[in-house]
């Protein structure tokens, strides 16, 4: 029974596997902090200062969900080396609106030989 047990832990181990990767504009520019997750769980990493990433114990049943603002996001089935190229997501651009509401005062201070007067 011990044997049985041990060789179905050493197959599940099989299974799993690590996936690196690069994320890439569609102009072949590294996407930096671009989001990597394993779809349906909170695992995942974002990418780094050279659009690098690096997920570890996967299965083949798994897939990887990458998005970042302003591109459309993907979802893939992992593979031990990735390269992703990001396509720009222009409908979305299209519906943000920046609104922005506020006050600003200045106030400005002259000096004089020692003296500060108030403008």
């Amino acid at each position: 029974m011990l044997l049985l047990v041990a060789a179905c832990v050493a197959e599940a181990i099989a299974q799993t596997f690590n996936v690196k990767g690069v994320v890439l504009y569609d102009n072949e520019e590294v996407v930096i902090g671009a989001s990597v997750m394993i779809k349906g769980t909170k695992k995942g990493v974002n990418t780094n200062i050279n659009g690098e990433f690096e997920l570890k114990g996967l299965t083949p049943s798994d897939r990887i969900v990458i998005s970042y603002i302003g591109m459309k996001t993907q979802t893939l089935v992992p593979k031990p080396s990735m390269r992703v190229v990001l396509e720009s997501d222009n409908q979305m651009l299209d519906e943000v609106m920046v609104v922005a509401y506020g006050e600003q005062n200045h106030h400005h201070h002259l000096a004089r030989g020692g003296e500060r007067t108030g403008i």
